[in-house]
């Protein structure tokens, strides 16, 4: 039996209904293609009017706890105010503040303040970032920096820059009890970083530096040898141990613009360019 002869109208509209799928379909997967990370959770200085505070006001993070001891006496504590400025610009948020620490005045004084991941622990392919600026550390063996840590607050990585050295380094935790020290061969700035931790399978990682939008550094556990003793990465400890005073606020460290990162699952973007092809195949046929 003949079917029906369409009519102009109708065809026209088959026509640009065609068209429509095939402009979305194409467009659907080159966002898919180019898109490299989906944003798991966000936090940073321009979601509080002031800080420390126990309640996180970003997205995929728990709780704030903080932890500051003068042991020996001094100061050591948060607060919420503008980075160094005069370099690179500053890491501040839209409120003119980042997160601040300082420790000074008392032998091994810090400040600690812990983000747990809300999500639990980091999966592989997953990347926690933060930016970082340091002005000056004061005291020779003092350390700013940040831990990964798992959820009983064990040491798995760390990011740091010693009093009286010249580069950045970073522990890697082979064990619960022992990490290996790395030198990332990028020497002090104070301009603001850019550190991205990446999770790889069966304690691999991924650690990039960057300096604005230039990787100064990436180091690999295949590259360095060392893998950390678990894949448990689920909370971020940033933290002023000793700093230093210099009677202003130049042994300050601040941080800000903290996420959690997921690469799409490749089934999802495949199934974006497959799309985009099929329609892209229809219409050559007509």
């Amino acid at each position: 039996m003949n079917q029906p002869a369409l009519s102009p109208l109708t065809r026209n509209r088959r026509r640009l209904l065609k068209h429509l799928l095939l402009a979305a379909g194409l467009a659907g997967a080159a966002t898919l293609g180019a898109q490299a990370q989906i944003t798991v959770a966000s936090d940073n200085a321009g979601n509080y009017s002031a800080w420390p505070q126990t309640a996180n006001n970003g997205t995929g993070f728990g709780n704030w706890s903080f932890n500051n001891t003068t042991p020996n006496g001094g100061y050591s504590g948060e607060f919420l105010g503008s980075s160094y400025t005069g370099n690179g610009g500053g890491l501040n948020s839209g409120n003119g503040s980042a997160f601040g620490f300082y420790a000074n005045s008392g032998t091994y004084a810090a400040a600690n303040a812990t983000a747990p991941f809300a999500a639990g622990s980091l999966t592989t392919g997953q990347t926690f970032s933060v930016q970082y600026q340091n002005d000056n550390i004061g005291d020779t063996g003092g350390l700013e920096g940040f831990n990964l840590q798992n959820s009983s607050g064990n040491e798995l990585f760390q990011f740091y820059f010693i009093g009286g050295l010249t580069d950045y380094y970073i522990k890697v935790w082979t064990s619960s009890g022992s990490g290996v020290q790395l030198d990332t061969t990028v020497g002090y700035t104070s301009s603001p970083l850019t550190l991205d931790y990446t999770q790889g399978g069966a304690g691999a990682w991924t650690f990039s530096l960057l300096e604005g939008s230039t990787t100064e550094a990436t180091l690999t556990s295949a590259s360095t040898g060392d893998s950390i003793w678990q894949n448990g990465v689920s909370q971020v400890d940033l933290y002023n141990q000793n700093g230093g005073d210099l009677g202003n606020q130049n042994d300050n460290n601040y941080f800000n613009n903290l996420q959690i990162t997921s690469a799409p699952e490749p089934g999802t973007v495949a199934l974006g360019v497959l799309s985009g092809l099929v329609l892209l195949a229809l219409r050559r046929r007509r």
